[in-house]
């Protein structure tokens, strides 16, 4: 096996150690606290914010030193305040969505703008436009709008996660696999979002509740495992 491969490879392990308490809360929320209703409560935004606080304390451990770190931190941040918000169904709906539209710019910008291919572009956004079509007619007044903003806020982050990726995979063929992280992060953030404004705009989902937020914490643990840096190679 080569060298630098295999120091990647124990480095990511190590990492994991640290994730144990995510995977604990995350476990516990999906098969203890959500099956209860999650009702509105202190307590349930307690339960359902855990785990990203855990994901915060292992990106930190990670350091900071680097624009890429602190900008996936603050995606985190800002994610965190977007389910906080949305633990209190339709009252803080628009001030959810618009913070997690914010955490999307911020995990743009960390993937980098300078990487995005037209050609890949145009093939997302004609996906993205098919799939937006389903919930555009229902949609009214302000929230028309909101929800236009943030497809295209997410429809960045997908676009900037894959050119990111194809940058990487030419720099450092040895680590092709390292780019899945924050590319099935990105994939996985927006079946989340699809399935829940299915549920939320059209009609209900067969256990979309434990489909979006299972979907969603894994999104997470994908992007924050991206602040891993392999061995013997050059930031991109």
């Amino acid at each position: 096996m080569d060298l630098a491969l295999a120091q990647t490879t124990a480095q990511l392990f190590g990492s994991v150690l640290t994730l144990i308490p995510f995977a604990v809360a995350s476990i516990f929320y999906l098969l203890y606290w959500l099956p209860l209703g999650a009702t509105p409560s202190t307590t349930t935004l307690f339960f359902k914010c855990l785990p990203m606080l855990f994901l915060w304390f292992f990106v930190y451990r990670q350091g900071v030193n680097r624009s890429y770190n602190r900008r996936i931190l603050g995606g985190l941040v800002f994610s965190c305040v977007g389910d906080a918000l949305l633990v209190y169904d339709h009252a803080y709906f628009v001030q959810g969505l618009l913070a997690f539209a914010v955490a999307h710019g911020l995990y743009s910008m960390a993937f980098g703008l300078r990487a995005l291919r037209a050609k890949l572009g145009g093939i997302l956004g004609v996906f993205s436009l098919v799939a937006y079509s389903f919930f555009y007619p229902v949609l009214e007044g302000t929230l028309k709008w909101l929800v236009t903003f943030y497809s295209l806020m997410l429809l960045l982050m997908v676009w900037a996660a894959l050119g990111r990726a194809s940058q990487f995979v030419n720099n450092r063929k040895r680590h092709f696999a390292w780019a899945g992280f924050w590319v099935g992060g990105a994939m996985l953030f927006w079946l989340s979002d699809f399935v829940l404004a299915w549920n939320l705009f059209r009609s209900h989902v067969p256990w979309g509740n434990y489909i979006v937020m299972f979907t969603y914490y894994a999104a997470q643990l994908g992007i924050s495992l991206s602040v891993i840096i392999p061995k013997k190679s050059k930031e991109v």
